[in-house]
């Protein structure tokens, strides 16, 4: 997975890396699978994927586990 973003506070290491390396594991071409996936094992994902206003990406936002908003975007 690449992050477009690099700076994370957190509050709880592992709860973090945990997040990161296990939730979200690795980048998919398929976002509809992964945020399933990431509902399924209990993750806050509060914007479905779907294509953003007037384009053809698609997009999904996640929170971790110290709140902060995560966009994933489908490669």
């Amino acid at each position: 997975m690449r992050l477009l973003h690099t700076m994370l506070r957190v509050g709880n290491l592992e709860a973090s890396i945990d997040f990161y390396t296990i939730l979200l594991g690795i980048g998919v071409d398929d976002i509809y699978s992964i945020c399933e996936s990431i509902e399924q094992q209990g993750g806050d994902l509060y914007r479905k994927p779907g294509p953003v206003k007037g384009g053809k990406s698609v997009i999904a936002f996640v929170r971790d586990p110290d709140g902060y908003a995560i966009e994933l975007i489908e490669r």
